[in-house]
């Protein structure tokens, strides 16, 4: 699974889902479009373990740098925030009307 976010908003625009349980996954992906949800408000979203619905937090993380499983780049793992209770930071923003 890969998101795509606004680079400038950071709104959620879509996502590139492949797999037996793709059609499973696109739900949440796709009420976080209608509701026009950023990757942080995704990674704040509690995601059951073990089930394959973690692959959207999981990408959601992949798309702010911050990914757990995959290595996405940008600094290493020790200079990047940690993941957890503070994940909510950024969730205060303006809804379209």
């Amino acid at each position: 699974m890969e998101l795509v976010a606004d680079a400038v908003t950071r709104e959620l625009l879509g996502a590139q889902i492949v797999g037996a349980r793709a059609a499973e996954l696109i739900a949440e992906v796709a009420l976080g479009r209608v509701l026009e949800t950023t990757p942080l408000e995704l990674i704040a979203t509690v995601h059951a373990h073990p089930t394959f619905a973690e692959a959207t937090r999981e990408a959601a993380l992949m798309l702010e740098g911050r990914g757990v499983h995959f290595f996405s780049g940008g600094a290493r793992a020790s200079e990047r925030p940690a993941v957890g209770d503070g994940d909510t930071a950024g969730l205060t923003r303006p809804r379209r009307a």
